[in-house]
């Protein structure tokens, strides 16, 4: 019982750092009195269990935690001319390292030092490093939709903007950036997937077939302001800033999450149903289309499903290719430049200052982020939906 107290223990500790070194919470002596506590219970169960190890680990938190009571909040270590290290910012992160040292002991206390304890101790480790994904998506989330809610009305989603953005809505914006999308999609869905059905169906392993892995390998690390200057290089000269161009770049850009994502759904596929769909007389290519495809839908969604909300978040491709801030509308023509929120939030951030801004940029943050939620909830739908036809 009185480990899982002392984890308790370390774990609040851990949050207590954790909170203030995000500017939750004030730096407060709770956290070292907590430790202090913890140390000495140590000390005396590892004195009786005559654990040496215990013992150091004992020793440690208590040596750490009279340094980090000396230091003082307001100590300044530069490091250069711009930047330096404050002491607040040492007592948080050393105070989040005790408190996950309070919970290694006092699993070691429980389980000893065999490899249950290095077992839990990794499991610990997972699960905290989870914690803080969902805890920085949550607070990201959590502004956008508190700042954001309050500038949404029906005018705001169906006006137009003007005055720079100040007034109006963001209707133009909203379908260019669902045309743009929904373009880029086509382009690398139809690109991609027969690539991937090349590679892993017919494509004999050899040179070739490893180079080609590495050039998809290499798009995929290519910066996107690249692919915009490329875009405006090539199909600006060609299309002109159009919603052609934007969706081309787009497109291009997404085709290597639709290949990596669409061979890896491929290749797991059991071989045996190939096998048995040509044993029964059918072709390669209707055992691919009938056999292969089907099973694999469940993981070619899910590379679509990053592809979209890449594609709807991306400003550096289409600055220079297919969008305009203001004199946009909605486009009647794959030739005419088109408005996309991405662009205009940043348009909106550069304005912060000089016009009064700020609640509709929030307003077309909140709607940014809600369209991408939205597809990415019904394309999870449709994957969960064929998944559960997979009979392995």
């Amino acid at each position: 019982m009185i480990d899982k107290i002392l984890y308790a223990f370390g774990a609040i500790v851990a949050i207590f750092g954790f909170s203030s070194l995000i500017g939750y919470t004030s730096i407060s002596n709770i956290p070292l009195l907590l430790v202090l506590i913890s140390a000495f219970i140590f000390i005396s169960v590892s004195v009786k269990k005559r654990d040496a190890r215990l013992i150091f680990s004992s020793i440690f938190l208590l040596a750490f935690s009279f340094l980090i009571f000396i230091i003082s909040p307001d100590l300044k270590i530069p490091l250069g001319e711009y930047a330096a290290i404050r002491g607040s910012f040492i007592i948080s992160t050393s105070t989040i390292i005790l408190g996950l040292s309070v919970m290694k002991s006092s699993i070691n206390m429980r389980y000893g030092f065999d490899e249950r304890a290095k077992e839990h101790i990794a499991f610990t480790l997972i699960g905290i490093a989870v914690g803080i994904v969902l805890y920085a998506l949550g607070v990201i989330l959590f502004h956008i939709f508190i700042r954001g809610a309050g500038a949404m009305s029906i005018e705001f989603l169906t006006n137009f903007p003007t005055d720079l953005g100040s007034k109006g809505g963001i209707f133009p914006c909203i379908v260019g950036t669902f045309y743009l999308v929904m373009g880029a999609m086509v382009i690398s869905v139809l690109l991609g997937i027969p690539a991937a059905i090349y590679l892993v169906e017919y494509a004999r392993p050899g040179k070739m077939t490893r180079l080609i892995d590495i050039a998809v390998s290499s798009l995929n690390g290519v910066p996107s302001i690249v692919f915009g200057l490329f875009g405006l290089a090539l199909f600006v000269s060609i299309f002109g800033i159009s919603l052609l161009s934007g969706s081309i770049i787009l497109g291009l850009m997404n085709l290597p999450i639709i290949i990596m994502t669409a061979e890896e759904a491929l290749k797991g596929v059991p071989q045996s149903v190939r096998e048995g769909s040509l044993a029964l007389g059918a072709t390669r290519w209707q055992t691919i289309r009938r056999v292969v495809l089907p099973a694999a839908i469940p993981g070619i969604l899910t590379g679509t499903i990053l592809a979209v909300g890449r594609a709807a978040g991306e400003t550096a491709p289409i600055m220079w290719t297919a969008v305009v801030f203001t004199g946009g509308g909605i486009p009647h023509s794959i030739l005419e430049p088109v408005m996309a929120l991405p662009y205009h939030l940043l348009e909106l951030i550069y304005l912060l200052g000089y016009k009064d801004v700020e609640a509709n940029a929030w307003g077309t943050a909140f709607v940014l982020i809600s369209l991408v939620l939205v597809v990415n909830l019904i394309a999870i739908i449709i994957r969960d939906k064929y998944k559960k036809k997979m009979m392995w």
